[in-house]
């Protein structure tokens, strides 16, 4: 997986890719947040939110712009060799 080198985006990515979250259509931060905290049993929002930044940096996740003025985000699962 080019990019990733942290064992928690590792084990996010095997997550949402086991759950195939890429069907799901667009969520709102807090949602994958939940998510996140969820699978890493890890709570501190600072943490998660740095990797979910990442992982929308490397192209896991499209966002777009809705009608509030905010974010919503669509994972998009990539072809591992």
């Amino acid at each position: 997986m080019p990019g990733i080198k942290n064992t928690d985006e590792l084990v996010l990515v095997a997550y949402l890719d086991y759950r195939n979250y890429q069907n799901v259509g667009f969520c709102k931060y807090s949602n994958y947040c939940a998510i996140f905290c969820y699978v890493l049993q890890n709570y501190n929002k600072d943490y998660i939110r740095k990797i979910f930044i990442k992982l929308v940096r490397l192209g896991y996740f499209e966002k777009k712009k809705n009608i509030k003025r905010s974010y919503t985000y669509k994972y998009i699962k990539h072809d591992h060799v």
